[in-house]
């Protein structure tokens, strides 16, 4: 059995330095097995969620949103049917996919599951609601004996808005512990376990606080316009498999032969 925790925005280097303090356990988990980093060609969390979910990569694919007319003076959000793909959930339906964030909102095959804010979580109890949910999702699932799969968007969302250690702590101290509960569940029902980022983050700006707006062109999602950090390039994987998965696509082959 196997269990997938994705973490948004952790990469390599963040949970290695300047995000270390807030992830303990973690942290601890990362010492004790398989850890890799993974160098990216691009930090583009579309991509790189499909190449993780489906093996493959969409060149053409880098963002949730797409024009409606040629003046790109509106868009919409891009449907799961429109990308060329199966993923990983709908080749083994036995497997359970929560919060994935291979489109907006993130794609979930559990009937009892609803993305907080379209998967865009930005405020502080907003955060904390998603990593409550998708750690309860997560939790009933693996006490059914299946396969999970699931997604905290926490760590990106958080730090494209914000530098500030209060935040963090408030934050990052629950999504480890979240972490924690659903490794722990793992191992003591014999798990293989694999925890996995998309990319990570880099500090862009010496402010403090970010900005987002409610976008005008899509009703309910809400633009960040000044981002305190960006995307880099290093993802991280973690797992109790004899693994070291060289790109990201390769850990989709490697969830395939223990599904």
């Amino acid at each position: 059995m196997l269990l997938v925790v994705g973490v948004d925005g952790l990469g390599y280097y963040n949970l290695r330095g300047n995000l270390k303090p807030y992830f303990t356990f973690l942290s601890k988990l990362s010492e004790k097995y398989n850890t890799v980093k993974i160098k990216l060609d691009i930090g583009c969390s579309p991509i790189n969620w499909t190449r993780i979910f489906s093996g493959q990569t969409l060149r053409k694919y880098t963002s949730y949103l797409t024009p409606v007319n040629p003046q790109k003076t509106k868009w919409r959000l891009i449907r799961r049917d429109e990308l060329p793909v199966k993923f990983i959930w709908e080749t083994h339906p036995d497997t359970v996919a929560i919060n994935i964030p291979v489109v907006l909102p993130p794609i979930s095959n559990i009937p009892d599951f609803k993305p907080v804010r379209y998967g865009i979580p930005l405020y502080i109890n907003e955060f904390l609601e998603e990593i409550d949910k998708v750690k309860e999702a997560a939790l009933k699932y693996l006490r059914k004996n299946k396969n999970v799969l699931c997604v905290f968007s926490t760590v990106d969302r958080l730090l494209h808005i914000t530098a500030n250690p209060i935040k963090y702590a408030k934050i990052l101290f629950p999504l480890d512990g979240a972490i924690k509960t659903l490794i722990t569940e793992a191992l003591e029902r014999n798990y293989h376990f694999i925890i996995v980022s998309d990319h990570g983050m880099q500090r862009i700006s010496n402010e403090l606080e970010g900005e987002f707006h409610l976008r005008t062109d899509i009703p309910g999602i809400r633009n960040i316009v000044k981002n305190i950090h960006q995307h880099d390039s290093f993802a991280l994987y973690i797992s109790n498999l004899d693994d070291y998965p060289q790109k990201l696509t390769d850990i989709y082959w490697i969830m395939r032969s223990h599904l």
